[in-house]
């Protein structure tokens, strides 16, 4: 197969398990969230409820959109007084010391 003249519509997903088209048009994919994720700093050890699994639109008409693999994850459930609440984007403990932080993560 000649892939060469094929379109990038995504970047940044992870074992995307589900792909769709709604009735509107839109394009929605469910993925599955890395493992073995570890953040001293947000209780260490907090991969048996993180990182959650996420639901993305995806925007077709903005070719190759990133949507955070494999820098940013996305907050499921983190130790009282640590997390921001479930659906905040963090960064994946590589890359919090490079530009790709935590508010990179979420613009």
């Amino acid at each position: 197969l000649d892939f060469s003249a094929g379109l990038i519509v995504a970047d940044g997903l992870r074992n995307t398990v589900g792909l769709s088209w709604d009735d509107e048009g839109i394009l929605w994919g469910v993925n599955n969230g890395p493992d073995q994720l570890n953040r001293p700093d947000l209780g260490l050890s907090i991969y048996n409820d993180n990182p959650a699994e996420e639901l993305n639109r995806i925007n077709v008409s903005i070719p190759a959109l990133h949507y955070g693999y494999p820098y940013c994850w996305t907050e499921g459930s983190l130790p009282e007084g640590t997390g921001k609440g479930p659906g905040t984007v963090w960064a994946w403990p590589t890359t919090m010391k490079t530009e790709r932080d935590d508010n990179w993560c979420r613009k």
